[in-house]
């Protein structure tokens, strides 16, 4: 890993694994967030915009038809991070059972993420936001597609890192923290999902979780499922999380 590419103040910091080896390991949580008049009057044209969306939900006696579309899309366009290529209209032409061969691998797999959204937004009203609600996203994710014998719903157990293929860990593109310190990025995270909520409004206390976890913790589609999960919880647009904490 070049660590040239991620000396940006603030973010994080490097930290030695080995010989010539390094690991990116973020700033901890809360981060420092410098509230100016800016930033009030975007959090007031969102809040105005999420009423009328309300509003006009209010209106549709299926307010689902609102959300469905947008949870296909982006399950389409997020799997593509991991090579996954397939079309809205294979996905619903799945979906309505007109393919005689079943659904492609592809489809599966898009198929899953939009389950495992769905499913988490039901599991909140037994469970809260918190790791094992994000393990139990991914088990559905992963379930009887490619990657399933990889431990489904569980963090991982030994560094991993991103790159090209047959890259080794010293001319890897990004090399997230090591175990130990993924776990204390983990429990820091989920503290400070359920402290932002009493002191931040939802549209920054979940934004900025994710932004700070993002660089660290979770990679691909299985962060993509629960930065959108959390999108849907506080309605903020989602972001793209190029980290990872299961294998």
């Amino acid at each position: 890993m070049n660590p040239e590419k991620f000396r940006k103040e603030g973010a994080g910091k490097l930290l030695g694994i080995g010989q010539e080896q390094w690991a990116f390991l973020p700033s901890p949580l809360p981060p420092k967030l410098e509230i100016t008049w800016e930033l009030a009057e975007r959090i007031s044209d969102a809040d105005r915009s999420l009423g009328e969306l309300a509003g006009v939900a209010r209106t549709i006696p299926n307010p689902h038809l609102l959300i469905e579309p947008f949870t296909r899309r982006e399950a389409v366009l997020s799997s593509r991070i991991e090579g996954t290529q397939a079309t809205m209209t294979e996905l619903f032409s799945a979906e309505a059972g007109a393919r005689k061969e079943g659904p492609s691998e592809a489809v599966r797999e898009i198929s899953n993420y939009v389950n495992a959204l769905e499913y988490g937004l039901k599991r909140l009203k037994q469970l809260p936001v918190s790791l094992r609600l994000l393990r139990e996203l991914h088990e559905r994710l992963m379930k009887d597609v490619r990657g399933e014998s990889l431990t489904p719903g569980e963090f991982r157990r030994a560094q991993n890192f991103i790159g090209p293929p047959g890259c080794k860990l010293e001319n890897a593109t990004y090399v997230p923290p090591p175990v130990p310190h993924m776990k204390d990025a983990l429990d820091r995270f989920e503290k400070y999902l359920h402290e932002s909520r009493r002191v931040l409004p939802p549209l920054v206390g979940f934004r900025s979780s994710i932004i700070s976890l993002k660089p660290s913790i979770l990679f691909g589609t299985a962060m993509d499922v629960w930065a959108d999960f959390l999108s849907l919880c506080s309605s903020i647009p989602k972001a793209s999380c190029p980290s990872r904490c299961f294998t």
